[in-house]
């Protein structure tokens, strides 16, 4: 990019979802290892502190079979309502990731917000148009599986 004050920002991707399950229980499969491991990821790594890193580890994932890493550093934690997070290391642009939970009623209403795109970056791996779709499916696995405990699994070659 030749002039960063002329970049052109896109929308922040939003996603959210109602989860029948309290903030706490949903704040762990995002804020530790062990939950990102247990729906969504494999390997992965969290410090959570602001500072500390939160690095997401994909092995044969989907029906491409992807083996991905992405991640950086975490910006905001406020334990059972926030988490905050920047990623993209393999892009110019880093975007921030912020995981909003409210209760309502027995269960939480989960927000996810990317932000920090630039035009530059459509069509870019795990850009804006991957993760714009990405984020709906992630948070609809964290939901079947903060439920009903249902994860993804393997998928057949």
């Amino acid at each position: 990019m030749s002039n960063p004050a002329a970049a052109i920002r896109l929308p922040a991707i939003e996603a959210s979802t109602y989860i029948n399950a309290s903030p706490e229980k949903v704040f762990a499969c995002i804020s530790t290892a062990e939950g990102w491991n247990a729906w969504f990821t494999k390997n992965s790594e969290v410090n959570l502190k602001p500072g500390g890193k939160l690095w997401l580890v994909w092995r044969n994932w989907g029906v491409n079979h992807v083996d991905h890493e992405d991640g950086g550093k975490i910006l905001e934690v406020e334990p059972n309502r926030k988490l905050s997070f920047e990623w993209h290391a393999d892009m110019h642009t880093k975007t921030t990731v912020t995981f909003t939970l409210t209760a309502l009623g027995n269960g939480t209403v989960l927000k996810v917000s990317d932000s920090g795109y630039l035009q530059e970056d459509l069509g870019k791996f795990a850009g804006f148009l991957d993760c714009a779709i990405g984020w709906g499916e992630a948070i609809t696995l964290l939901k079947f599986y903060a439920e009903h405990g249902v994860t993804y699994g393997p998928v057949p070659n």
